[in-house]
C-alpha cells in the first residue's frame, strides 16, 4: 500500500474530524485544529505532519524543534502522536502508521546535526512497538 507524510494542511484538519475515537482513546481529548495552528503560528518551533494512505487521514505528528536534552546529547521533541482510531484494532486498519511518523522525526533530527535523538513520552495506555 502506497501512502505518504507530508507536512499537515488545513484540509489534513478536515479529515481529522471524520476520525470517531472510542472511549478508552486517550488522545480522544487532543484538539488537532489546535495544535496545527500552533505549528502555523510558531516561526519554525512547532512542525505538523500527516500521513494519508488510502486517501484518508491515517496519523498525525507534532514536533518541538527546539532542542532539547534527550540521552547524552540533543533532540527534537515529539509532542503529539496520534493514529486514525480506526487502524487501532488489532485485527482491522493500517498498521505501523506511527512508526512511519517516528521514522520522520529521527531523519528530521538527523537533517538539524541531532543525530537522530528524538524524545517521545507516550499516554499510558499506548501500544508498544
Amino acid at each position: 500500500m502506497q501512502g505518504f507524510i507530508l507536512p499537515a494542511t488545513e484540509r489534513d484538519m478536515l479529515l481529522w474530524t471524520r476520525w470517531r475515537y472510542r472511549p478508552q482513546d486517550e488522545d480522544g481529548i487532543w484538539d488537532w485544529w489546535e495544535i496545527f495552528l500552533e505549528c502555523k503560528t510558531s516561526r519554525g518551533r512547532y512542525e505538523c505532519y500527516a500521513a494519508i494512505a488510502q486517501h484518508e487521514l491515517q496519523g498525525l505528528m507534532q514536533l518541538d524543534l527546539k532542542p532539547r536534552r534527550v540521552g547524552s546529547g540533543k533532540g527534537i521533541v515529539v509532542d503529539y502522536l496520534a493514529t486514525n482510531p480506526g487502524n487501532r484494532a488489532s485485527d482491522k486498519g493500517l498498521k505501523h502508521v506511527g512508526i512511519g511518523l517516528l521514522a520522520l522525526a529521527v531523519v528530521l533530527s538527523l537533517e538539524r546535526g541531532k543525530e537522530g535523538r528524538i524524545r517521545l513520552e507516550s499516554l499510558p495506555g499506548a501500544e508498544g512497538f
